[in-house]
């Protein structure tokens, strides 16, 4: 899930901000949420410095502070080097200055009109996701996944094992909450895969983080979660060499 921060310190810029982002999430059913709406920039740095992730963050420049926006956008850096940065302002000639303080900013939307900035924010959102659940990304590695029409991530280090499923043209993926069911294979699946993830099984994938025990003698695995695995009678070796194993 991708976290959204707003700090805008008109209030009714404020909910109008939010509504418009709510509104995005809700129709397109995005995997993503707004974490915090605040006036202040010192408390949106509060709250982040409790909740280091990637996120999306939407700033007003003027803020009545002696904090702008400008300056919020360089304190995040310090706490999300990765995330991305969006302004959001009534003037124009100040958007230049988004590169003189070099913080990197996805885009610099002006107010002026009502329609436009809908159309830009959710553009935003719609990026900062696709960049987010790259596998590329190693703040955070997460696939991006559709199911029943929508657009989910799961971030790697939280699934334990994918495995065909007894429904035809599907795999279940198991997470730390349970698993996720769709319509996809093993073949495809693996290409979005990292190096932490091993075919154990023409029927399974496991995450090598997250295994527990190797059984030889039966040919099995077991994860922490205490989910079992098959594996492949002339893939054992490799398996306990890729862990660093020595097997009886």
């Amino acid at each position: 899930m991708l976290p959204i921060y707003i700090c805008e310190d008109n209030e009714n810029q404020l909910a109008h901000l939010k509504k418009i982002i709510s509104d995005i999430i809700m129709i397109e059913d995005m995997d993503a949420s707004i974490v915090c709406v605040t006036f202040s920039p010192y408390q949106l740095l509060s709250y982040l410095s409790e909740h280091r992730t990637p996120s999306l963050y939407f700033l007003d420049v003027n803020l009545n502070t002696a904090m702008d926006g400008f300056s919020l956008a360089q304190e995040i850096r310090k706490h999300d080097p990765r995330g991305f940065i969006v302004f959001i302002t009534a003037y124009d000639e100040l958007s230049h200055l988004a590169f003189k303080y070099k913080v990197e900013a996805m885009d610099y939307i002006l107010k002026s009109s009502r329609e436009e900035l809908s159309s830009r924010m959710r553009e935003c959102i719609l990026k900062a996701l696709e960049l987010y659940t790259l596998p590329t990304n190693t703040v955070q590695k997460a696939i991006a996944l559709k199911i029943d029409g929508r657009i989910i991530s799961i971030k790697l280090s939280d699934i334990y094992c994918i495995e065909t499923s007894a429904e035809a043209h599907k795999i279940r993926i198991y997470k730390r909450n349970g698993y996720t069911e769709l319509f996809y294979s093993l073949k495809n699946i693996v290409k979005l895969l990292d190096e932490s993830f091993f075919q154990c099984h023409k029927s399974c994938i496991i995450n090598l983080t997250h295994v527990k025990e190797v059984n030889k003698k039966k040919c099995l695995v077991i994860l922490e979660n205490g989910k079992v695995c098959p594996v492949a009678t002339r893939i054992v070796k490799a398996l306990a060499s890729e862990l660093n194993m020595s097997l009886p």
